[in-house]
């Protein structure tokens, strides 16, 4: 394990050099160049203010490919509750879309993450809304 001071970039060899950023207390990102794509992991990380991206942006030199999560990894109620469920995608939509117009990168790769929740009150998994 090699722990690094944040934003500096590691050299995992000639052609990919990486960099992992804290953002707030409990998210992060990471970005990685190779050969003359930069692509950033945003995942679930929470960013959307355009202050915030573009620090991302200027420290890569360019995003051209940002692979954010297309849906929400929280518990957002149960199934039952679908005008909850929607909200919460509504507002993961709109983190994209901020995120897409600071970043302007030339491509999306959209991922997402399953999540299981163990509280019986809380069963299932994470869906979309």
């Amino acid at each position: 394990m090699v722990e690094h001071d944040p934003l500096a970039w590691i050299e995992l060899d000639a052609n990919c050099p990486l960099a992992i950023q804290p953002f707030l207390t409990v998210d992060s990102w990471v970005a990685m160049r190779i050969s003359r794509t930069s692509i950033v992991d945003i995942n679930d990380c929470s960013m959307c203010e355009p202050d915030d991206l573009a620090l991302v942006r200027d420290h890569v030199g360019g995003v051209d490919v940002p692979i954010p999560q297309f849906g929400p990894a929280a518990w957002l109620r149960n199934p039952e509750d679908s005008d909850c469920r929607a909200a919460g995608s509504r507002l993961q939509q709109a983190r994209r879309a901020a995120q897409i117009e600071a970043l302007r990168p030339t491509r999306v790769i959209p991922s997402g993450s399953l999540v299981w929740f163990a509280h019986q009150g809380h069963s299932g998994r994470a869906a979309p809304g």
